[in-house]
């Protein structure tokens, strides 16, 4: 298993726990900030373990990157950079709670039932519309899995080209 795979496993461990323990926000907090860090330390750790400028793995990390960067997930990539920055350097990344009582609900399209008392409860990311600008409601579990599902995709791909290279 390569250091990258390890970050990324470490990453995805964190959001599970976040995920598991949603209930209590200091667990939340502290485990989305892990996310942040070990997610982008993925991206950190791939780079060095690609080798130097003008390797073979490391030109093709190097494309991946700047064809994700301009690609409607740059937006993505650049928020959990810049929150990572924040985490590490300057603070503590602080998802919001956000309540509300839920009157309709759709899951995938499909409308579902709700009872007469259903509050819905989620944590949400400030500034997101500065990078992803759609009518995002920041939902902080929704944008760690689909960064994580970018990472996951970025990995498999850098893992494929290292044995297409046949590097072990």
């Amino acid at each position: 298993m390569t250091e990258a795979e390890m970050k990324f496993n470490d990453a995805a461990t964190q959001f599970g726990l976040a995920m598991a323990h949603h209930h209590d926000e200091e667990v939340v907090r502290s485990c989305i900030n892990a996310v942040i860090d070990h997610g982008r330390s993925v991206t950190f750790v791939m780079q060095s373990e690609s080798g130097a400028a003008g390797c073979p793995l490391r030109d093709w990390y190097d494309d991946q990157m700047r064809m994700l960067l301009a690609s409607t997930q740059g937006g993505l990539l650049r928020f959990f950079n810049d929150r990572r920055v924040y985490t590490t350097h300057i603070g503590v990344v602080r998802p919001r709670l956000m309540l509300a009582e839920a009157t309709h609900v759709k899951r995938n399209g499909v409308a579902l039932p709700v009872s007469g008392d259903t509050t819905v409860k989620w944590y949400r990311f400030e500034g997101v519309r500065e990078y992803i600008p759609t009518d995002n409601s920041g939902g902080a579990f929704r944008l760690c899995e689909q960064y994580l599902g970018l990472l996951r995709g970025l990995l498999d791909g850098w893992l494929a080209k290292r044995a297409e290279l046949g590097i072990h």
